[in-house]
């Protein structure tokens, strides 16, 4: 059996994905044309225990986020200056 070129692989991977996205586009879920109005329904109990506008959880979850990225980095970061001189050495 002949074997397969990288190039006929993409070919039939990119094909193969096309006719997925045409199947699936065909018998996925249709959008209704007409949609019958109805009204939101609303609380009558308004939940006051919260400030409006308030960023404070924003806030604390970017910069717990922002530190779990940056202190590995700091970390490690005299470790790879160490291996880059080493290897700028030979």
């Amino acid at each position: 059996m002949k074997k397969q070129t990288p190039q006929s692989r993409i070919v039939y991977f990119a094909i193969l994905g096309v006719a997925l996205a045409f199947l699936s586009a065909a018998y996925g879920p249709t959008a209704t044309v007409a949609q019958v109005a109805t009204p939101t329904p609303t609380s009558t109990v308004a939940d006051t225990s919260l400030q409006i506008g308030s960023t404070n959880g924003i806030l604390t979850l970017a910069i717990i986020i922002t530190l779990i990225i940056i202190i590995p980095i700091l970390w490690n970061l005299p470790f790879w200056v160490k291996d880059n001189q080493r290897e700028s050495q030979f």
